[in-house]
């Protein structure tokens, strides 16, 4: 799995590549925990490069939603491509979690958004 991780105003964003599955989580978790450790997180993760995703994934991002939103943070989603985003909309994920079907509509959604 590749990760990389990028600024945008306040927001940090989180692009997932390759299979984000249960043998991945190790090095995923970590990265959503330093994000986590601002004042005010502000978490955009972009699948777009993400081609798979499973049960485990979509709970750790739940469990880092309700951490980012324990702080008065954030956590959206954007790049998802079709089936991860029926996945997210079957498991109920898309009406907990925002999620933009591009980097362009998310940053518009959220130009003014600040820690």
């Amino acid at each position: 799995m590749q990760i990389k991780t990028e600024q945008w105003k306040n927001w940090i964003q989180i692009s997932l590549g390759g299979q984000f599955v249960v043998r991945n989580l190790t090095s995923v978790r970590p990265v959503l925990e330093s994000a986590e450790s601002r004042d005010i997180p502000l978490v955009a993760l972009d699948l777009e490069g993400c081609t798979h995703l499973d049960s485990s994934a979509i709970s750790l991002i739940v469990n880092h939603y309700k951490k980012l939103l324990a702080k008065g943070g954030k956590l959206v989603i954007f790049g998802a491509n079709t089936d991860i985003k029926e996945i997210l909309s079957i498991v109920g994920l898309d009406r907990l979690v925002p999620v933009f079907s591009t980097k362009e509509e998310f940053k518009k959604a959220n130009d003014n958004v600040e820690s």
